[in-house]
């Protein structure tokens, strides 16, 4: 693997602790469909990335792909986001 292998991607979503739709999807696919947690503030964004970056051919179906969840988890506890936690 080169430097050149890595896609770092920036921006997604709106301004910090906002949730948006592509968020709540992604919290939704991740939880209710493979158990994995997603918190609406970082990982849920960057869940929430992948499928554009497949439909702008940055990602083809046939590429690995690791999604490296790192943090968040006080987000799952806040009551400002319990709604786009919810199933």
């Amino acid at each position: 693997m080169t430097a050149e292998d890595i896609l770092l991607v920036d921006g997604a979503g709106p301004a910090y602790g906002q949730v948006f739709d592509k968020n709540k999807e992604a919290i939704y696919v991740a939880l209710c469909r493979g158990g994995i947690v997603l918190d609406p503030v970082y990982t849920s964004k960057a869940f929430a990335a992948l499928p554009d970056l497949v439909a702008r051919g940055l990602i083809s179906p046939s590429d690995s792909v690791v999604f490296l969840r790192t943090g968040g988890l006080p987000a799952l506890f806040s009551p400002v986001y319990e709604a786009a936690l919810l199933c």
